[in-house]
Parts: structure tokens; sequence; C-alpha cells
């Protein structure tokens, strides 16, 4: 009769540590999540744009560090477009850079056999983003001028719009 009390209260104990509550699943779960996070992240970054809402990468924090982004474009984007390549949730910045992406590189970017070309800004978006800005953008002013805020390197008044017109829109 001792041995099968013993055997019953065996059964007990293991169909007891089998419920999802019990303390022994928590911790064998929480280190399965723990190890299934910390090695999701892969040495390469696949960004691929088939349209300017897309991003590629989503997180509350990002590390970027011995990393690298391989960068597609699927699509003929609209003068002026910005791809963002990671979004940060969160108020940190982007932790480093990928190691062939780094700040106000230019990259061109080819769909159908047009380049693009785009700049690398890890400040972009919300001011903590990595958004590839595109290349050809320019500040342009217009208006009063007496004292040369408009940025021409004169004083002459302009009603149309002035610009750098060593480049183009791309």
């Amino acid at each position: 009769m001792k041995t099968a009390a013993r055997i019953a209260s065996r059964r007990n104990q293991e169909n007891e540590a089998r419920r999802p509550g019990h303390p022994f699943l928590r911790v064998a779960l929480v280190a399965f999540l723990a190890f299934a996070t910390s090695s999701a992240r892969a040495d390469v970054v696949s960004a691929s744009f088939q349209s300017p809402t897309d991003i590629a990468v989503t997180a509350a924090t990002y590390d970027a560090t011995g990393h690298t982004v391989d960068l597609t474009l699927g699509f003929a984007p609209p003068v002026g477009t910005a791809l963002r390549v990671v979004e940060v949730t969160g108020l940190d910045f982007i932790a480093d850079e990928f190691s062939n992406l780094a700040q106000g590189q230019e990259v061109d970017l080819n769909f159908e056999g047009t380049a693009y070309r785009f700049v690398a800004n890890y400040y972009g978006g919300s001011g903590n983003d990595l958004v590839l800005q595109w290349a050809y953008l320019r500040p342009v002013a217009w208006g009063y001028n007496a004292y040369g805020q408009l940025g021409t390197g004169g004083t002459t008044d302009s009603i149309v719009r002035e610009g750098d017109s060593r480049r183009g829109t791309g």
C-alpha cells in the first residue's frame, strides 16, 4: 500500500508540474522566450521597398552594431520619397550604424534600369529612425531679403523661388 501511495503522490507531482501556472513551466517559458528574442536578430537585414510606406524594421530599440543591410527597390519612387529602413518606437537613437551604411552615405537603388539616389539619415523620421532621404532635395526661399535672409548671397528681394541651380531634382 505504501508503494501505491508513493506512485500516486509522484504522479500528482508530475501532473502539477505540467500545469500552465506551475513555476517550473513559467521559468522554462521565460528562458525560451529570452533565447528566442535574443537570437532572432539576423546579421543581414533585408529591406525590400514595394511602396513609399513600407518599413523594414519596427522596434522599441535597435542596435545595428555588426549588422549589414540589404536594400532593394520594387517600385518607381516619386520625387521626394523617403524610405524608412528602421523605425524606432521608443526614445533611444539607433545604437551604432550598419557596417555597410554610414550616416550621410549616398545609396543608389535601382528599379527597372533606373537608379534612384538616396542619402542615409540615422536621425530621420521622428528623429531616431533610419530613413533613406531623397538625395536631390534642396532648400528654396523667396520673399523679403533686406538682410540676406534668403541665403542667396545678396540682398535682392525675390518673388520666385531661389535655390541652388546646380542640383536637379533627380
